[in-house]
C-alpha cells in the first residue's frame, strides 16, 4: 500500500467545491453533513462514498494500463 489519493469533492447538484463544516468532528469523516454553499444540498455519507468509488476505480483503471503497457512492450 504506501501511496495514497486524495480527492476534491464537489456537489454532486451543482458542482461547486466550496461547503460549509460543521465545527464538531464526525466519526464517519468531518466532511458527512457539510453544506454547499451555492445550492445547500447536505453532502451524505453515501456522496462521499460514491467519489470514493470513483477515484479507485479510475485509479485501477490507470494502474492495469500501465501494467499491460509494460507486458505489451517487454513482448517488442
Amino acid at each position: 500500500m504506501g501511496r495514497t489519493k486524495s480527492a476534491a469533492i464537489e456537489c454532486p447538484q451543482c458542482g461547486n467545491k466550496t461547503f460549509k463544516l460543521s465545527a464538531e468532528k464526525h466519526a464517519k469523516g468531518e466532511f458527512d453533513g457539510a453544506v454547499c454553499i451555492d445550492c445547500g444540498r447536505v453532502i451524505s455519507e453515501d456522496d462521499i462514498r460514491a467519489k470514493a468509488i470513483d477515484v479507485a476505480e479510475n485509479e485501477i483503471r490507470s494502474m492495469a494500463s500501465r501494467i499491460l503497457g509494460d507486458v505489451f512492450k517487454k513482448r517488442s
